[in-house]
């Protein structure tokens, strides 16, 4: 099936081997399993992607789409084709998976426990992860381009059971960590960090050492510090938004070989803001 500028179509099935495709127009109400819907321009809503199915949004905005277990959707350009591609809304379930590829845009994402967001370039904003996000990287078995695109994740908030690995092509903006919630520090940037009780970063490049020394000192203005580790490879400082108190933070090996560091203040610790306390 072929839908052009100015043409519309509802409540439409995809089955296995079947293709549809988009240079326009508006579609709503597909169901894809087993086949493939190419989006090329227009706009798509409620789309949802069962087992086998795939979308493919290389222009236009994908709105609302639901991938279940064994669905992927990509947004963004592939190989040397057409650029851009806009996937709003998504919502990932378990086994499920989106993938960003250059110019690739998504907003507003959930990936559920069990569900993974491969941006392999582009820009995610406000993502809810309690699945698997990789910033930068590529997908397993498939050859990562040199040098590698880059990759932006802005506003991504992690809870439990998810994890948000931050790789060397990529920069993770506003994260927040909540209990039971991880971030990777697997050679990316990252920047305007904030960890919640029972959060962990993992630094994924920092050899555990049982001699490691961490300390953190607030800000002047109480918004925030800089957390440090020393010893054994070297030193590393992050600087984390908002009010934390020193004691909080422990380090322990990661299980692999770099280290974890996880925040839990006691509760019976003060009130009062880790200024200056090592």
């Amino acid at each position: 099936m072929f839908v052009s500028a100015g043409g519309s179509a509802s409540a439409i099935a995809v089955s296995a081997i079947g293709d549809l495709t988009m240079a326009g127009g508006t579609l709503s109400g597909v169901s894809v399993s087993g086949g493939t819907l190419f989006q090329f321009a227009g706009n798509t809503t409620d789309v949802t992607l069962g087992s086998g199915g795939r979308q493919t949004v290389l222009g236009g905005i994908a709105s609302g789409t639901v991938v279940s277990s064994g669905g992927f959707q990509f947004a963004g350009q592939f190989f040397n084709g057409p650029a851009g591609g806009t996937a709003v809304n998504t919502l990932v379930h378990s086994g499920g998976t989106l993938a960003l590829g250059v110019f690739g845009l998504t907003s507003g994402a959930v990936i559920e426990n069990g569900a993974f967001l491969f941006e392999l370039a582009g820009v995610t904003s406000n993502v809810s992860l309690s699945g698997t996000q990789f910033v930068g990287g590529g997908l397993p078995g498939v050859p990562q381009p040199i040098p590698a695109p880059t990759a932006m994740a802005s506003g991504t908030t992690v809870s439990s059971g998810g994890a948000e690995f931050v790789n060397s092509n990529g920069s993770a903006i506003a994260t927040n960590v909540l209990s039971g919630g991880e971030i990777i520090f697997n050679g990316g940037v990252v920047s305007g960090l904030s960890v919640a009780s029972g959060g962990v970063i993992d630094l994924a490049t920092f050899a555990f050492s049982s001699s490691a020394k961490l300390s953190f000192v607030e800000n002047a203005q109480n918004t925030g510090g800089v957390l440090t580790i020393s010893g054994g490879t070297g030193g590393l400082s992050i600087t984390l938004l908002g009010q934390y108190i020193a004691a909080g933070f422990q380090e322990k090996s990661d299980g692999a070989a770099g280290t974890a560091i996880s925040y839990a203040p006691s509760v019976t610790s003060h009130i009062a803001l880790a200024g200056g306390h090592q």
